[in-house]
């Protein structure tokens, strides 16, 4: 059985934004704003204090300086704990909106809030799968720090004393920094193949109601079985629009956004299509 390839997959999310660009935009902004608003509008106080009062002032604003850091501090601790309230809700009603329009069946706004309605759900979906993605983490990132610790105190440890290891040779530093550099992506890939297994859990939740937290998430390990490595391909497929977008200072993930949302919610409609 023959499942679309990446450009297929982005080729569809594209043609099912025609037309609809307009309110697919405005969905992914208001989500944007209802789960990172707080988060942006601390890390623009922040810059805006320290060039206000850092950088062009005396020595003597420094504590309106460090008030306006303890501020965006609380405005980030505020943004951390409407993302855990509201997060799940909030995915929830973009990917029923993604899923809407990848299937032509009238998307509109209010599906991005058609989450609500299961707030206890999606809340519990999103924690429990936050849970594990921390726990994987910590079984894969533990052994690759030891690995790099290991190696670091073996290579000083050949050297007798200060004056040696002040005059290590360049390449044996660079050696150590390529080894974990390399040890840390290796690390990384691992732990997104394992946690990309719940990608597909809001999807199912969608589509089967009356599943359970723990359904939806084994339902989503089930169908991502063999699969985990397509969705990291098609999430790296988007890396050169990602650094466009950060070079245009965000403004390109106004569309980008939609374009990648649209791709995931083809990619889930393939792999159910032909599970």
């Amino acid at each position: 059985m023959k499942y679309k390839n990446i450009y297929e997959l982005k080729k569809e999310g594209l043609q099912s934004l025609k037309g609809r660009w307009g309110i697919a935009i405005l969905v992914c902004l208001i989500a944007a704003i209802i789960t990172e608003g707080l988060s942006i509008y601390a890390r623009i106080s922040t810059i805006s204090d320290v060039f206000s009062k850092g950088l062009f002032s005396s020595l003597i604003n420094l504590d309106f300086l460090s008030e306006g850091i303890g501020t965006s501090s609380i405005m980030l601790r505020l943004d951390f704990l409407v993302s855990l309230l509201l997060g799940g809700t909030i995915t929830y009603g973009l990917n029923s909106f993604f899923l809407n329009l990848t299937r032509n069946e009238n998307p509109q706004i209010e599906n991005l809030f058609s989450g609500f309605k299961y707030f206890g759900k999606n809340f519990l979906i999103q924690l429990v799968i936050g849970i594990f993605n921390i726990i994987w983490t910590i079984i894969v990132f533990i052994p690759i720090i030891s690995i790099g610790l290991i190696t670091i105190i073996g290579s000083f440890s050949s050297y007798s004393g200060l004056t040696e290891l002040e005059q290590m040779h360049w390449n044996a530093r660079r050696e150590i920094l390529i080894i974990m550099v390399v040890l840390f992506i290796i690390a990384f890939i691992i732990v997104e193949l394992i946690v990309l297994r719940y990608a597909l859990a809001f999807y199912i939740y969608n589509d089967i109601k009356d599943a359970s937290v723990m359904d939806c998430i084994n339902y989503s390990k089930e169908m991502m079985r063999g699969h985990k490595y397509r969705l990291l391909l098609l999430n790296l497929s988007f890396i050169g629009w990602h650094i466009l977008s950060i070079l245009t200072l965000g403004i390109g993930y106004i569309w980008l956004r939609p374009y990648i949302f649209a791709t995931r919610a083809g990619f889930y409609n393939d792999l159910k299509q032909k599970s």
